[in-house]
């Protein structure tokens, strides 16, 4: 008597993963406003690895010693409360606008370290980045769920968050060796301006002053206006054989 052979089936939860990878990455770059914003939030992770490395050692260095880091984050942690309560009760009605300016503000603590302003100015000044990225988060929500179809809205999002999320050990790993040649004040400063640039450049972007109407998942057929009158055509139809 034989032993029946199994045969697997294919592998098509691989295969399936990398289509819907594709998929996202399509979608991401189909849309100007998003890959900009998407790259621009990548920056602000990255430079925040040098920021979290450097800035403990700056502040303990030249700005009253051990303790004065922790007056230095927590005020951020309350600003980026503040932020995020204030973005859901303000009438925003271009959210990408406050997403480039959220983001960019993150300039602002880089510049103070990078300078090595007093202890109450580095403080002002991270409490600014981080209601600024409090109120960046919701906005950005907000406006992806309006211009992105909701089949793909997942898969653009997990795009936006490889990028980002993989940015900031980059940038907590390199801190130390790029301080170690060029000093602590130089890559902080190139990051201020690198942050600001990358994320104020989405302004420049006519869709960031737009006022989108929401996107459904019939939003691929109200791009294409031929396939939408035909679909129209095919309903009408249907509801006169009724």
């Amino acid at each position: 008597m034989h032993a029946r052979r199994v045969t697997r089936p294919a592998d098509s939860g691989h295969a399936g993963f990398r289509a819907q990878l594709r998929e996202g990455w399509t979608e991401t770059r189909r849309h100007r406003w998003c890959l900009t914003n998407v790259l621009g939030h990548g920056v602000w992770h990255l430079v925040a690895g040098f920021l979290l490395t450097l800035g403990p050692l700056i502040a303990v260095r030249s700005m009253g010693g051990d303790g004065a880091w922790v007056l230095v984050a927590q005020p951020g942690t309350i600003g980026m409360l503040v932020g995020a309560f204030t973005a859901g009760r303000l009438p925003i009605r271009r959210p990408l606008v406050g997403v480039g300016v959220g983001a960019a503000v993150f300039a602002l603590p880089l510049a103070a370290f990078g300078l090595g302003l007093a202890l109450p100015r580095a403080a002002s000044a991270y409490f600014l980045a981080m209601f600024g990225l409090g109120m960046l988060s919701p906005l950005w929500e907000t406006a992806i769920e309006l211009r992105i179809p909701q089949e793909v809205l997942g898969r653009v999002g997990a795009f936006d968050a490889l990028i980002s999320f993989a940015a900031r050990p980059l940038g907590l790993a390199v801190a130390v060796p790029v301080a170690t040649l060029l000093g602590t004040s130089a890559p902080l400063l190139a990051g201020a301006v690198l942050v600001a640039a990358a994320n104020l450049a989405a302004l420049l972007l006519p869709e960031a002053w737009e006022h989108p109407e929401p996107v459904t998942a019939r939003g691929d057929a109200r791009r294409n206006p031929e396939a939408a009158a035909g679909q129209g055509q095919s309903e009408a139809g249907s509801a006169d054989g009724r």
